[in-house]
């Protein structure tokens, strides 16, 4: 019989479960699933394929992850370059196609394993500018943005044959001689409309998604139940739970996965920055921020998904908010997989329900909260060299790749930080006979050189006479390699004076 302190210790119990797993879980899932459905249409591979991923990358994430609110799953970006890299070889959804995108998957663990061993060493995410970052997310919600529309008006999806922004203007052409379908048209609208009144509402917000979803749902098949329509549905999901695949590495496919290996790269890079921004931003005070976990966890779902009907996947930026907004843990995600696969199992009927416009416009509420400006208003605040950065990479996003334009961006932002890392930086006082040379800042071949032109054309200016003494003052210089370093100026000022005197740095890596 239980007695009322029992029941007060099982309440004790169940109540931080509930709180900090279940109903944190349960939301993420709900918000998580409509989006997984969306991302397989832009991956061109059936929905069932990134509700697997979804659901083995929980686990996965639980065991090895250190980030107590990275939430793993189908990502924007990831299922752009996953549809880019392999359309061209094969037809969406077909058996080569599917194998094609599990031996990306394996591409892609293999790379993340070998950028975990990197981690070790030095952390990836201190070189690469949160410009660059934002930049690829503006062009990436744009992407998202214009290869959504033609489901949303009815149309036949793109799966990336031509170039984007030439896809959408055909779409939009089409609604105007209206070839587009009306009801798809309506569909999406309301959809779309709804998820922006729920952005525009604070407690709303983080349910946008659901929200929009559903309500496209209802119009779409009111509209079924009035007329003939001609709207495309999801249709039944089945779960091949721990059915195994087979990555396509024959030696035929050779030439073509060699093409994969950049999209890979880019996508093993990607993930691995998107984990660690997570872990590194949403971490509470004194918790540990441990890089190598997230790209073993990233690495070793990605081959495991390969084998197993999953598809490429990273962690969320938005669900791992929300999973932090709501108070949950590192448990949290898995509860939200097994909610995931008893939704797609007892809920089967509601999914197979959900028209195919709601989805996309879904999608284009997705884009356009990514390329709100007033979330990179500090960059074109600051002006200059980040203003042009984000947009050269939210450009380059779109007019070439993602893995192009985020190539781009790293090596642009790696070139402005060697600038100014290799500014000249030196003051000249001379009082009597006596001249000081003080050098500030980082000295190594490139300001070396620059310097020495300089120092060479200030001297010009002075008179010829000769100094009692000249002192080099390197007590703000950090010394590098002076063994390659340009010092002719050097003994040109000391042919100059009779005395030449040299103050090093104690803490320079070299005596020069």
């Amino acid at each position: 019989m239980l007695t009322s302190s029992s029941l007060a210790v099982a309440r004790d119990r169940l109540l931080p479960f509930v709180r900090s797993v279940l109903i944190p879980g349960v939301t993420t899932a709900i918000v998580a699933f409509p989006l997984s459905i969306g991302l397989a249409i832009t991956a061109g591979v059936p929905p069932e394929n990134m509700v697997l991923a979804s659901i083995y990358a929980a686990f996965f994430n639980a065991l090895f992850a250190a980030s107590r609110y990275g939430v793993p799953g189908p990502n924007t970006a990831v299922a752009l370059i996953t549809g880019a890299a392999v359309a061209p070889y094969a037809p969406p959804e077909s058996g080569i196609y599917l194998g094609y995108v599990f031996a990306l998957c394996v591409m892609v663990g293999v790379l993340q394993l070998l950028i975990a061993v990197l981690l070790r060493y030095s952390d990836i995410m201190d070189y690469i500018s949160k410009t660059v970052i934002d930049g690829l997310t503006m062009g990436i919600g744009a992407i998202f943005i214009l290869s959504s529309l033609n489901l949303a008006l009815g149309l036949a999806p793109d799966f990336g044959n031509q170039w984007i922004v030439f896809n959408a203007f055909v779409s939009i052409v089409a609604a105007f001689e209206g070839v587009a379908n009306p009801f798809a048209m309506a569909t999406a609208a309301i959809t779309l409309l709804v998820g922006l009144f729920c952005n525009g509402r604070p407690r709303l917000r983080s349910y946008a998604i659901v929200f929009a979803v559903l309500a496209g749902t209802v119009v779409g098949n009111a509209f079924d139940s009035l007329t003939h329509t001609r709207l495309e549905h999801v249709g039944h999901i089945a779960l091949p739970l721990f059915s195994t695949s087979l990555p396509d590495f024959r030696q035929v496919s050779w030439s073509t996965l060699f093409h994969f290996a950049g999209p890979a790269l880019a996508i093993a890079v990607m993930g691995a920055l998107q984990s660690l921004s997570i872990a590194k931003g949403l971490r509470d005070s004194g918790d540990r921020y441990a890089p190598v976990p997230e790209a073993l966890s990233q690495g070793l779902q990605h081959i495991f998904l390969g084998f197993f009907h999953g598809g490429p996947v990273s962690n969320s930026f938005n669900k791992s908010v929300l999973l932090k907004q709501l108070g949950g843990n590192k448990s949290a995600p898995i509860v939200g997989a097994l909610f995931t696969a008893a939704l797609v199992g007892w809920g089967a009927s509601f999914v197979a329900m959900i028209p195919m416009p709601a989805l996309s416009a879904s999608l284009i509420l997705v884009g356009l909260t990514m390329i709100d400006p007033r979330k990179h208003k500090e960059h074109f605040r600051a002006g200059g060299l980040r203003a042009r950065l984000l947009v050269v990479t939210a450009g380059a996003t779109i007019v070439l790749s993602i893995e192009n334009a985020l190539a781009l961006g790293v090596m642009i932002s790696i070139a402005t930080h060697f600038i100014q890392f290799s500014k000249t930086r030196f003051t000249l006082h001379e009082s009597s006979q006596q001249l000081t040379v003080k050098l500030h800042g980082p000295w190594f071949y490139v300001p070396a050189a620059k310097m020495s032109r300089d120092i060479n054309r200030a001297l010009a200016k002075r008179a010829a006479s000769d100094y009692d003494c000249v002192t080099i003052d390197l007590t703000e210089a950090s010394i590098f390699a002076h063994d390659v370093i340009d010092t002719e100026w050097m003994h040109s000022l000391a042919a100059r004076s009779k005395h030449l005197v040299v103050v090093p740095n104690p803490k320079a890596l070299e005596d020069p």
